[in-house]
């Protein structure tokens, strides 16, 4: 069956509906997630019902996953990591436990991965538990990169064309130091890197950073 899918928003995503990601999906059909990719950088698969072996086989339809860098922080499969205030039991986590701690970084505006060398391509959010309508804060929210720099002036662009920036896995602990220091191999596994401001996707003329899936269960 070719997958059914509506638009989001003008500038950004896309839902389909009637796609299972825990099937095997038919080339026909990853040539046109693919192709949404590139048009609408956001894809939101609607009702799904994956384990942590049927999201990581979805995922790898699309390139090899990651291994986050802090092995405790990951569910049995090494390739996913915990975003969440509540324990695997249910309970709600102390504000002060670690794991909620980290995700304060994540509620800042970020790109996945900026701290390797080759970051990641997409980055795959499963949500177990989403917020209602009307809830307050907890929101996750995404931003079109190509729209925003077309809207750049001229002068801005040409400013920003050749500069660099360092990003550094390690040094995101200054922004909550309440944080246990990295361990001696995991900054050594992951030292800061220089990427361009403005970085363009080899092969498919996207602004890196502007990919992005979510599923929903």
């Amino acid at each position: 069956m070719e997958i059914q899918y509506k638009n989001l928003s003008p500038h950004l995503g896309v839902e389909i509906n009637n796609l299972d990601c825990s099937k095997k999906i038919s080339k026909f059909n990853l040539s046109l997630i693919n192709k949404l990719i590139q048009e609408k950088y956001f894809i939101c698969f609607k009702d799904q019902n994956l384990d942590e072996k049927k999201l990581s086989h979805f995922a790898k339809n699309f390139g090899t996953l990651e291994v986050y860098p802090e092995k405790d922080k990951t569910k049995k499969f090494k390739q996913i990591f915990i975003v969440s205030n509540v324990s695997s039991k249910g309970i709600k986590l102390n504000p002060n436990d670690q794991r909620v701690v980290l995700q304060k970084n994540n509620e800042r505006w970020h790109t996945d991965s900026s701290y390797r060398h080759i970051p990641s391509y997409l980055s795959f959010l499963y949500g177990l538990e989403v917020l209602p309508p009307n809830a307050k804060g907890g929101e996750t929210e995404f931003s079109n990169m190509l729209f925003a720099y077309d809207n750049l002036s001229k002068k801005l662009k040409e400013k920003l064309a050749p500069l660099h920036q360092v990003h550094s896995y390690n040094d995101t602990r200054r922004l909550e130091p309440s944080m246990p220091p990295l361990s001696l191999e995991e900054r050594v596994s992951f030292p800061p890197v220089s990427h361009p401001i403005i970085r363009v996707h080899r092969d498919r003329s996207l602004l890196k950073y502007s990919l992005f899936f979510i599923l929903y269960s």
